[in-house]
């Protein structure tokens, strides 16, 4: 039995090799690669009187992989704590499995529509692959779901940012991007503060998302 099977492994791997050379022959090969990337965001909270109150930066490194010109992969660098309430995970923005899958279907322009709206949570944002969807998603004050202004920065940098106006005391726990303007739909990516973000009447916040894909 151990001699078939080292006749047979044998016998797969020369099939491999010999597929994989009529591939360059034919110069069909389509390499996967893997990327360095980063996932950021930004929330700046402004008084009344204009002068900033609160500024927070969160920034996470990122390999992107791609297959020809698809994104197949995104998926953090850094290693993140274990829950808990002293140790929250806080490190950047998170890309979700949704996410992901549209980025792949927009790069071969099989799904219409783009992720051009930012919402807010009042509820712990769960930072995972699996997310769907805020935990609370904030629908009044200032802070609802909005169309954010987008654009193209250098070095393969994609950019969302959105100021908001409070009209009531309120806070929020996290922030997301998604593809439409109503409750729902689908979430590029999601991502919780450090700290409680607590706003007041009258006060504005400035919140910047970015995505970057680098080699």
């Amino acid at each position: 039995m151990a001699v078939y099977d080292r006749i047979c492994k044998g016998h797969d791997i020369m099939n491999t090799i010999k597929r994989l050379l009529n591939r360059i022959r034919s110069g069909i090969v389509v390499e996967t690669e893997m990327h360095h990337g980063e996932l950021e965001v930004e929330c700046i909270t402004y008084r009344a009187d204009g002068t900033i109150k609160n500024k927070e930066t969160a920034v996470r490194p990122v390999n992107i992989m791609t297959h020809g010109d698809q994104v197949v992969r995104v998926e953090d660098i850094t290693a993140r704590p274990p829950f808990c309430l002293a140790s929250p995970l806080i490190w950047g923005v998170y890309v979700v499995n949704d996410g992901l899958e549209y980025l792949a279907r927009y790069c071969t322009q099989s799904t219409p529509g783009y992720f051009s709206w930012l919402a807010w949570d009042a509820g712990v944002t769960v930072e995972a692959a699996g997310t769907t969807a805020l935990t609370s998603e904030i629908t009044d004050s200032g802070l609802e779901r909005a169309l954010a202004t987008v654009s193209y920065e250098a070095s393969y940098k994609a950019v969302w940012q959105k100021t908001f106006a409070i009209t009531a005391n309120k806070t929020a726990k996290g922030c997301g991007c998604a593809n439409q303007l109503a409750v729902g739909g689908k979430f590029l990516m999601v991502h919780a503060f450090a700290s409680d973000k607590n706003f007041e009447a009258g006060e504005t916040v400035q919140l910047t998302m970015k995505l970057t894909f680098s080699r």
